[in-house]
């Protein structure tokens, strides 16, 4: 069984004993449950490998990775599988992004998926994606993300303000870097590299943040890509407001209920200032 799994498993149960020892023994029957479940895809996938078994031990630098199915929408480079591995799990206001690197800063397993509201059981199955392609492997173990402390608290792992990995991330993989921009779920910030650090956030509306192509795409019935392709196809720019996703709103939907065409009110959605 993973020790990533058993040390979900244990911090579950501590922390239901710290909150509520009266269900403790429930929360553990839970994350036995949810153990032996990861358990059993690990040993199903090593079984389509090819593997008769599933090890306990800690996998090598040497020691190949199974060739196991990763989980849909997934990226698995089992190649970089290779040296000291690296998690990183990034909790944001819309979604939690998973990644493990090497040493060499090669993505060996990546997944991002929306946690509507419930940090805890996307994180969850994010960790189980992550064993069921790397089932004894070890790494080290970082969050970030506005949403991440908590989490970070919960695992006992270490934090790491987001602006700061922004920052470490920039400086270590693209140097020459001057400006970076980062578009959130509901916010955008800004760092300067140039002469010193500074950095900038738009605190007040999430104007052309990721929560604001979503709405937009959600009233023309598509996804931000699809609305990327309907602006594709525009022959009519309407004025619509783009520094807030309320007042979007209040100008998207008159001209939809007016017959005004999806592709044309696409075009201003998905380039907003």
């Amino acid at each position: 069984m993973s020790k990533l799994v058993e040390g979900i498993k244990d911090r579950v149960v501590a922390a239901a004993r710290e909150a509520a020892p009266a269900v403790m023994d429930a929360a553990q029957k839970a994350a036995t449950a949810a153990a032996e479940k990861v358990a059993e895809a690990v040993a199903d996938a090593k079984n389509v490998a090819g593997e008769a078994s599933v090890t306990s031990e800690p996998a090598t630098a040497t020691e190949p990775v199974a060739a196991a199915h990763a989980p849909e929408g997934a990226i698995f480079n089992p190649e970089n599988a290779r040296g000291n591995l690296h998690l990183g799990i990034d909790v944001g206001s819309t979604t939690v992004k998973l990644a493990v690197l090497n040493d060499d800063n090669q993505i060996v397993y990546a997944k991002y998926q929306r946690h509507h509201t419930d940090v805890r059981a996307c994180a969850r199955d994010l960790f189980e994606g992550a064993a069921t392609v790397l089932p004894t492997a070890q790494m080290t173990c970082a969050i970030t993300g506005s949403g991440g402390l908590l989490l970070s608290q919960w695992l006992d792992l270490e934090f790491v303000q987001e602006v700061i990995a922004s920052k470490r991330a920039v400086e270590t993989l693209i140097p020459a870097t001057d400006v970076a921009i980062e578009l959130g779920g509901e916010d955008a910030k800004i760092i300067y590299f140039d002469n010193g650090i500074e950095q900038r956030m738009n605190g007040t509306c999430a104007g052309g943040t990721g929560a604001f192509i979503d709405q937009m795409a959600t009233l023309l019935h598509t996804d931000a890509s699809g609305l990327n392709e309907l602006a594709a196809n525009a022959t009519t720019i309407y004025p619509i407001a783009s520094r807030c996703g309320v007042f979007a709103k209040t100008d998207v939907q008159p001209l939809l209920n007016e017959g005004a065409r999806p592709e044309d009110v696409a075009a201003p959605s998905s380039r907003p200032s």
